[in-house]
């Protein structure tokens, strides 16, 4: 038979054949892919090394099979081994080149562009070597244009395959895309068979065109023996993806439970650490911690860090802003971020998320937030320096992980809040008390101050009515006058005791905060200035005193009686303080204390008295326990320990403080602070304490304590008055509405039925004219009208006359003032 171009036909069987081999490459080629992105290490690069071989291998036993399936009638074909099997492994070694050049976790464009270019030309090459083993009796010459066309489909086909393998498929789109990907293939080798165009030789039969019997077995063995390899590779994958799963559901639980052991047995901070680590190991990461924000700074503390040693700790203070603002908008609204590639994704597109990955060596990230009362308190991140596609099953129990760990992040912020709590504590004590430095023992000592202030508040105003009567007859005796020159000196002695024990009483009073104040606007560098003699006389010729007194006349609501004795005792401690001699000074200046001013005070104006000294000064245990009462340094016999006492008391009577700054050796600085008056000091006028003989008439009386009652009585018989005494409010009321007009009602306050407030405001009513006096151990004022006069006890006949004779000035000045108007 002459030569002449010859047309091939395929047998149908064998094309099915070859594109069920295709598909099952690329399905199996799609498998093998996902085990390539999770895996680490040599796992990684023998799973690519099955992946290359299932999809080269794959694409050239579906090209032989197609071959084979390929007859020209009369013509006999063979094929050259040693180019069939160059043939497979240009197949297989494009492949795994093309897939060695992917970064699995997060490929990007270029590689993938490059990969499928090399597998595209592999696959390209290894159709035309293919070819060229073909053994026959004919020439072969390719159409150009059906030889571009193979090559363009078997470029974008190898592209396509590698940008499928490199994604997440679930199994309906691998399917899918292992059938797209099959077709591809087949059709870039039935593109490449179309091209070629045979020219049989001379004297060939052409009386046969189907494939033969052993041309058949051939292919249907190979196919066979394909998809076995192939099948193997798939049963691969899925025991694989059973075994990592297994795997990690194990690691999981056993990270559930080694972190609830390491929050039960160890502090906070050592838990954290420790559970950064297992972090770190687990999501096998390079960095991982746990950052606080600081809201009002805007920036982040990061104060834990675990790292695999391949990148540097991530510790100290960070700008929150450097993290990109849309990645810090994202975790304040409690959201968790995890991008895969910090330089390529939406989120972190911003120059300083770039600049701060690249500092920090980062290219992925996983950064749960722990929000607190609404707002962003901790964050806790895994750190990548590889790109990486964090799978949800992963985001999902690093999420479950902080949950668990949230009960440790809680106990730190409240940590953190209750030594907030216990400084400012300890600010506001320190500026009243001074007892301690240490926040811990705030409370304690706050306790320990209310109930020694309320023991010894009730013990004093018991004692008050105890003295009043005693006073009052030592008083009597005293000033009548006894013929025994030895007991005109006992009750001398006896009077000076209960005058001593009165001075206590009011000391305690005062370190209790309720000793009775009678309060003026008092120009406090003139009240000092008139105490320089006093002092002087007080601490004796080996100390020197200073007095430094503001002359721009800063006033204060003071009782000027208690604060000349707080003045005095704290320039007594001083003299005490320096037994050799020393300096004394006492200034008195207007200070303002706004809210950024460290004071132990609210915000305003304050007069402030220093008594500051040269001597031996204190050390911090003595401070923290200086104005404790009772507690003195100085010896059996040489002070009671009440100065300080009192001094503290009287400065946060009068909404003030008192403050201590000393050392050892340094000397002591004791500073009043008193709240400056917007009020003009004034003059009081000289009371006039009118003779017995003036200060007749007839007088009420009224105490439920038998014995104050009798020494009241007593006292007011001597004043000239006719006195009409009465256990109750209710039962004098009744005398007085049974004809009885006094012209002096004397009251105690604190009694059964009805306080004395209360029966001088009905006295008031009815009697207008008649002058009210209220006498009381008690210095609260709840329930008391102030326009009343008040005598605090204990009390002696003196006092009692000058306050009937402060009536009276009283009475004269509201008549006078009444005739004006």
């Amino acid at each position: 038979m002459p030569g002449g171009i010859v047309t091939g036909t395929h047998d149908a069987v064998l094309v099915m054949v070859s594109i069920a081999v295709a598909i099952l490459a690329s399905f199996t080629a799609l498998s093998l892919a996902g085990r390539i992105r999770v895996a680490r290490g040599r796992r990684r690069g023998l799973w690519l090394a099955a992946a290359a071989i299932a999809l080269g291998g794959g694409i050239w036993s579906m090209h032989f099979v197609a071959m084979l399936a390929f007859v020209v009638p009369g013509m006999a074909m063979s094929y050259d081994v040693g180019l069939t099997l160059v043939s497979l492994g240009v197949a297989i070694g494009c492949t795994a080149a093309g897939f060695a050049l992917v970064d699995w976790p997060q490929p990007t464009k270029t590689e993938i562009g490059i990969a499928g270019l090399l597998i595209g030309s592999g696959t390209t090459a290894m159709h035309y070597i293919g070819m060229a083993a073909m053994r026959m009796p004919a020439t072969i010459r390719y159409d150009p244009l059906w030889v571009g066309l193979s090559i363009a489909i078997a470029l974008v086909a190898a592209t396509a395959a590698t940008w499928l393998a490199s994604r997440e498929q679930r199994i309906g789109r691998r399917i899918l895309a292992a059938v797209v990907m099959g077709f591809a293939i087949a059709g870039m080798h039935f593109a490449g068979m179309y091209a070629a165009v045979f020219t049989m030789a001379p004297g060939t039969d052409a009386a046969h065109g189907a494939a033969g019997m052993d041309q058949s077995y051939i292919a249907l063995g190979i196919s066979a023996l394909t998809m076995l390899v192939l099948l193997m590779s798939l049963g691969a994958v899925q025991l694989d993806r059973v075994y990592r799963r297994s795997a990690r559901r194990e690691a999981r639980a056993t990270l559930r439970l080694t972190i609830a052991d390491i929050l039960r047995g160890h502090d906070a901070d050592e838990a954290l650490r420790r559970i950064a680590a297992l972090l770190g190991e687990h999501f096998d990461v390079v960095r991982t911690g746990f950052a606080d924000l600081d809201a009002d700074a805007g920036a982040f503390d990061y104060r834990v860090c675990w790292t695999d040693g391949a990148v540097k700790s991530l510790l100290g203070r960070f700008p929150a802003a450097a993290f990109g603002e849309r990645i810090v908008a994202a975790l304040t609204a409690g959201e968790t971020v995890a991008i895969g590639d910090v330089m390529r994704a939406p989120m972190s597109d911003e120059p300083m998320a770039h600049a701060t990955a690249r500092r920090v060596d980062t290219r992925a990230i996983l950064v749960v937030p722990f929000v607190r009362h609404g707002q962003l308190r901790t964050i806790v991140y895994l750190n990548d320096r590889r790109r990486r596609e964090w799978r949800p099953d992963e985001v999902a129990f690093m999420e479950e992980v902080v949950e668990r760990i949230r009960l440790v992040i809680d106990r730190i912020a409240a940590e953190a809040d209750l030594r907030d709590l216990n400084a400012s504590l300890e600010a506001r004590v320190e500026a009243r008390t001074r007892e301690l430095q240490q926040a811990e023992d705030a409370l304690r000592h706050a306790q320990r101050m209310e109930a020694m202030g309320q023991l010894t508040g009730g013990v004093a105003h018991d004692f008050n009515n105890l003295l009043t009567p005693i006073m009052g007859a030592l008083d009597r005796l005293h000033h009548k006058g006894l013929a025994d020159p030895r007991d005109a000196r006992l009750v001398a002695g006896a009077l000076q005791s209960a005058e001593r024990a009165k001075t206590l009483v009011q000391r305690l009073l005062s370190f209790a905060r309720r000793q009775p104040l009678q309060l003026q606007v008092v120009d406090v560098a003139t009240l000092v200035a008139e105490m320089a003699e006093l002092v002087d006389g007080s601490v004796g010729p080996k100390i020197a005193i200073a007095v430094e007194a503001d002359p721009a006349g800063a006033c204060a609501l003071v009782d000027p009686g208690q604060l000349e004795m707080a003045v005095l005792n704290l320039s007594v401690n001083a003299r005490d303080a320096m037994p050799d001699g020393g300096r004394l000074t006492i200034a008195v200046t207007s200070v303002a204390i706004d809210p950024a001013t460290p004071a132990p005070l609210p915000p305003g104006r304050y007069v402030c008295i220093r008594v500051s000294d040269t001597g031996v000064g204190m050390d911090a245990e003595t401070q923290q326990r200086a104005i404790e009462p009772f507690f003195s340094t100085k010896g059996v016999g040489r002070g009671t320990g009440l100065g300080l006492s009192m001094a503290h008391g009287l400065a946060a009577q009068l909404g003030g403080a008192l403050t201590i700054d000393s050392a050892p050796g340094a000397g002591t600085q004791i500073a009043l602070w008193l709240p400056e008056s917007a009020a003009v000091a004034t003059i009081a006028a000289p009371v006039e304490v009118l003779p017995a003989a003036q200060s007749g008439g007839s007088a009420i009386l009224v105490d439920d304590d038998d014995a104050v009652r009798e020494a009241t009585a007593e006292m007011l018989f001597d004043l000239g008055f006719r006195v009409r005494t009465f256990a109750t409010a209710r039962d004098a009321l009744a005398a007085i509405d049974g004809g009885t007009t006094p012209d002096l009602v004397v009251s105690d306050h604190v009694m059964p039925q009805m306080t004395g407030s209360q029966f001088l405001g009905q006295i008031r009513a009815a009697y207008p004219e008649a002058r009210l006096l209220l006498i009381s151990g008690y210095a609260e004022e709840g329930g008391i009208d102030p326009t009343i006069a008040r005598l605090t006890k204990p009390f002696v006949k003196a006092d009692l006359a000058a306050a009937i004779a402060a009536l009276r000035v009283s009475a004269r000045l509201n008549v006078a003032s009444a005739q004006q108007r």
